[in-house]
């Protein structure tokens, strides 16, 4: 099959959505005065599964039903998930429900219906003493990354049919990028040789932000 060209204002769009809007969004974010009742619930819901490193395929299986926001995770859970498996890389264990937990507080975009602001995955980490550098440019991950570390992806996608933005976590073993929640129907763990060759996977994608956990 012939693959279809992505739509220029498609591009357009994804270019202007980078890190400094998020920031904005941060100050526009809509209280979760209307939705508390949800996210009380949301916890003791989520609470009930036991997850295990690794986590793939966020629109498959039991992992699509856990809730973040008004959504569950098939729509919108990718950053938690991406937290979650980084997170399990460095030799951190978090529960599932206290990532999510947070993430409502603190990062929420239209109340999870636009998925998790960025900003919040920074104050996560704040949070949870762990050690990160954020990153604009691919080829200072492959640099400074060591055995052990993990990378936390954030970039924006289109296709002929869409756009929207993607977390995506990563760690390097044997000079092999391993890609975990690649795509939202397909638990499989993609293996790629370098950042940029991960990037390549989506028919056009555009790096908003790199998270590189020690």
């Amino acid at each position: 099959a012939v693959m279809k060209k992505v739509p220029q204002f498609y591009r357009f769009i994804l270019l202007f959505m980078g890190y400094p809007m998020y920031r904005i969004l941060t100050i526009l974010r809509i209280p979760n005065f209307f939705i508390r009742r949800r996210l009380k619930d949301n916890y003791q819901y989520n609470a009930g599964y036991e997850l295990t490193f690794p986590l793939s395929g966020q629109g498959v299986g039991e992992l699509s039903k856990l809730r973040i926001g008004k959504k569950e995770f098939a729509h919108s859970g990718c950053c938690a998930i991406a937290l979650f498996n980084a997170l399990s890389i460095v030799g951190e264990n978090m529960k599932m429900c206290e990532i999510v937990s947070f993430l409502e507080r603190k990062g929420l975009i239209v109340y999870g219906m636009f998925g998790i602001n960025p900003i919040a995955v920074c104050k996560f980490l704040k949070q949870q003493r762990v050690s990160y550098v954020r990153y604009r440019k691919t080829d200072l991950i492959e640099k400074d990354y060591k055995e052990g570390d993990s990378v936390i992806s954030l970039y924006n996608w289109a296709s002929a049919s869409g756009l929207g933005a993607h977390y995506v976590a990563l760690k390097k073993e044997n000079n092999i990028w391993k890609a975990y929640n690649v795509y939202n129907t397909n638990t499989e763990i993609y293996e790629y040789p370098d950042l940029n060759a991960f990037l390549a996977h989506s028919a056009y994608s555009h790096p908003v932000t790199w998270f590189l956990l020690k």
